[in-house]
């Protein structure tokens, strides 16, 4: 399954037949290409103080610029080899090891992209060699720090479309969306859709007040397949209504999601893993998880808030990074400072955070000095979900309106930083729409928008699967 929807499918293959550990895919198909090279080049280096002169190479096969971003690629590995601090990268033409060696290289990486425009993927086959001083030195240490073969496929995306002169994708058209019944005796306070045991196809939790629920469809129905309960005690304060939010990331780096999830109905929340075909917990979290930032290499950050005591009203002061503050923590230091709804989510190295306040305003906020573009009329409930996989995802947003029936999911476009447009609406629903997330629920390779609406004081809830 994908994250955020993981947009990328990471064959790493070693000549030893060893394993390579995960890194996590930003979004962007030569930011991750290169994020690859570097993490490979750190563990063939690890354990050895020096740090060689690195040649890279790169072959694009397809379009009149293919030259262009050949460079653009080099450039970038080049960029980070310098940032992990892995040895000075060169990009230098296709010649062989022998005059590379004798030019004082210590490794070379060769880099080549297939582009399949039929069905939108892009294929990377990065082979990395290290040159041994001497025969006594290749023998003596194990062939996976000499060679490595890596390859991936990552989705054709919008900067690899423009910089080959490829003509741009289309949005996605929508059909109608599909309805499942879901009764936990519990209202339903937060949705997630991650891959958790890793078959391509994204399971589908619910957070309830006292528990994080995993679902599998039966026919027009869900059911839950397991029940994990939330630690910790009641707290001194909760809101009137109960409040919740769970989030999906890839904490470890082993390529598998984990979960973060939070209640107002417990002074704290847990973290889960998928282990041996269930869920099971792995650690306690405070505050309210909005979303996660990956790292290669190093560990994932995750990005909380709180809410003002007694309320469902996020306190916009209150945003935190887990592991302390990064460069675009800067970016939302304008964020109001009271909240009904966040959403923020890395991809594509760009950071979209939106947040909606009490009078029903969505302000989008992409980068520091950016366009900050402004919608009237959104709920409580909203997520970025990518639907087309052109490393800009949509918006999911319910509508700001009173409790009870009538609300309606809107999809809207963030292509235009200027303004938004509207992509798809749902029908007036049977109740308020309580959660959205998004997610590969059919293993088709797009990510679906999924989100559920409620009766006020009602368990019964209608689940939505828009495709």
């Amino acid at each position: 399954m994908r994250a955020a929807v993981t947009w990328a499918a990471v064959a790493c293959v070693l000549l030893t037949g060893g394993a390579s550990r995960a890194f996590a895919p930003a979004g962007s198909a030569l930011d991750d290409t290169a994020a690859a090279a570097g993490h490979e080049v750190t563990e063939m280096l690890a354990g050895r103080s020096a740090r060689p002169d690195i040649a890279v190479s790169v072959r694009v096969d397809a379009g009149p610029r293919a030259a262009a971003v050949a460079n653009d690629l080099g450039g970038r590995i080049v960029h980070e080899l310098g940032a992990l601090g892995a040895g000075k990268g060169v990009v230098v033409a296709d010649v062989d090891a022998a005059a590379l060696r004798k030019a004082g290289f210590g490794m070379w990486i060769e880099a080549e992209l297939r582009i399949d425009g039929k069905n939108g993927q892009v294929g990377v086959r990065l082979l990395l060699r290290r040159f041994a001083p001497s025969w006594r030195e290749l023998i003596s240490q194990p062939t996976s720090g000499w060679v490595r073969v890596v390859t991936m496929s990552w989705p054709l995306d919008a900067e690899l479309r423009r910089g080959l002169g490829m003509p741009a994708v289309g949005p996605r058209k929508l059909g109608r969306a599909r309805r499942l019944e879901l009764d936990l005796g519990a209202p339903v306070l937060a949705l997630a859709a991650a891959d958790l045991d890793g078959d391509g196809v994204a399971e589908l939790l619910a957070l309830t007040p006292d528990e994080v629920v995993v679902l599998e469809a039966r026919k027009s129905a869900l059911l839950p397949r397991q029940r994990v309960a939330l630690g910790g005690d009641a707290p001194a304060q909760r809101p009137r209504e109960p409040f919740g939010s769970m989030v999906a990331v890839d904490l470890d780096h082993d390529g598998r999601p984990e979960l973060v999830a939070t209640s107002s109905e417990h002074d704290k929340g847990v973290r889960l893993a998928w282990r041996r075909g269930a869920l099971v917990a792995d650690g306690t979290f405070y505050d309210y998880p909005v979303c996660g930032f990956p790292y290669d290499p190093g560990p994932v950050d995750v990005g909380a808030v709180q809410l003002f005591p007694g309320t469902s009203t996020i306190n916009g002061g209150s945003w935190w990074l887990e592991r302390g503050p990064k460069p675009y923590a800067r970016d939302i230091t304008e964020l109001p400072q009271r909240m009904v709804a966040m959403a923020c989510l890395e991809q594509a190295n760009k950071y979209w955070f939106g947040c909606v306040e009490p009078d029903g305003t969505f302000s989008l906020d992409i980068e520091s000095k950016k366009p900050r573009p402004r919608l009237a009329g959104v709920g409580a409930a909203i997520a970025f979900v990518d639907l087309d996989g052109d490393g800009v995802p949509e918006l999911a947003a319910s509508a700001h309106r009173a409790p009870g029936d009538g609300d309606a999911l809107t999809i809207y476009s963030l292509a235009d930083a200027k303004h938004v447009d509207e992509l798809w609406k749902s029908d007036p629903l049977s109740g308020g729409i309580v959660a959205v997330t998004g997610g590969d629920s059919d293993g088709d390779g797009a990510a679906d928008v999924i989100f559920a609406a409620r009766l006020v004081g009602s368990t019964r809830t209608d689940v939505w699967i828009v495709r």
